[in-house]
């Protein structure tokens, strides 16, 4: 796949990049450069920030009929993450999902034990889903519990060869977690049951030999 940062080089060689179906669009319209369908095309210019705000629809999504999540929240900020929750329920039961459990741990740096226990004593699953938000302060605790969480989910989805979906949210003002949990396609949870549908699809066409 070709990222974003490397679409105009790609389109000048010629060669067949990586492109979406439309639950990936910028809100201009525009596809991103992510996406499972091959194809030739140029990327507009917006692509190469990747700050841009990308919004996802929930009218094609694709069916994994009793694909298996779980999903992990801490229990900070949860009059956003319950939001984010609640929409990421909705795009897994469009997808033909086996209904989740929601796991609640005490925070973020917690998450990480969580999901290793479930990937350990639950072969069947097939993708876990985890949501936080983490509010920089006056200290460095920001810092560390934000790298903790984050290598940690990382060394468990790798130990032990499961996708975690993360969504811990490290941010400097919860103004943004509000507009990433509000009831539209902008929710972070649209997102988040999108991808786990999506890789949970692609490592069904491609089992381990």
């Amino acid at each position: 796949m070709v990222d974003a940062a490397d679409s105009k080089s790609a389109t000048r060689k010629g060669v067949g990049v990586q492109v979406p179906p439309s639950v990936y669009q910028t809100e201009s319209g525009d596809v991103t450069s992510r996406g499972l369908a091959t194809a030739r095309r140029s990327f507009p210019d917006s692509l190469a920030n990747p700050m841009a705000q990308v919004s996802y629809s929930s009218t094609q999504v694709p069916k994994i009929d009793g694909g298996k999540t779980a999903i992990i929240m801490s229990k900070w900020y949860r009059e956003y993450t319950d939001s984010m929750v609640s929409k990421c329920l909705d795009i897994l039961r469009m997808a033909g999902c086996v209904e989740p459990k929601v796991h609640v741990v005490p925070g973020s740096l917690e998450i990480p034990l969580a999901a290793k226990r479930l990937a350990e004593t639950d072969p069947s699953l097939e993708a876990i889903i985890v949501f936080g938000v983490i509010l920089k302060g006056d200290t460095y605790h920001f810092e560390m519990v934000k790298d903790l969480a984050n290598s940690g989910i990382e060394r468990v989805m790798f130990e032990n060869d499961i996708p975690i979906i993360n969504e811990i949210l490290p941010v400097d003002s919860l103004e943004y977690v509000k507009a990433r949990s509000g009831d539209n396609d902008k929710n972070k949870g649209f997102e988040a049951g999108l991808a786990a549908v999506e890789i949970m699809l692609w490592r069904r066409d491609n089992p381990k030999r």
